[in-house]
């Protein structure tokens, strides 16, 4: 099957931003300035989830089913007229986008793709469970537990 140009201009209008086609392991089609930082959104979760492991592995959580109200208490108070309901979040929730975070529905109880809910996620992984600070989440986590070993440091 060949491709089609003008398919593929009409995909990157679309999708505007940057972006590329791979085909049988080859780039084929490409918009936009990859070299030029950008913010890669839903392509972190994957690594959220990752370090989320290793923080079970290394014995930092207990589990992904542990409450992410053990290192952040304010999810505790919220939400009184719900029940207090985020205190319920896990983290198996959050790296699932089900946490429910700021929204009327319980943990668990809907798919709901949000910032906010990758903002509880990253705040309570690497600044509380990590103990790093915004300044040295790459330095002291990310470098060291994942792209220096993959030799991309």
């Amino acid at each position: 099957m060949r491709l089609d140009a003008r398919k593929l201009k009409a995909l990157s209008d679309y999708s505007g931003g940057f972006g590329c086609v791979v085909r049988g392991g080859y780039m084929v089609y490409a918009w936009g300035n990859a070299s030029k930082r950008n913010d890669v959104a839903s392509a972190v979760k994957p690594f959220y989830t990752h370090f989320l492991q290793k923080a079970v592995e290394q014995g930092k959580l207990k589990s992904i089913d542990e409450a992410v109200s053990k290192v952040e208490p304010g999810l505790e108070a919220l939400n009184e007229g719900l029940g207090f309901k985020d205190r319920y979040i896990t983290w198996r929730h959050l790296c699932n986008q089900i946490s429910c975070y700021v929204v009327r529905k319980r943990p668990g109880e809907a798919f709901d793709y949000s910032d906010y809910n990758m903002a509880l996620f990253f705040d309570s992984l690497f600044l509380k469970v990590y103990s790093a600070t915004w300044e040295m989440v790459d330095r002291k986590v990310l470098h060291p537990r994942l792209t220096d070993i993959l030799g991309l440091g």
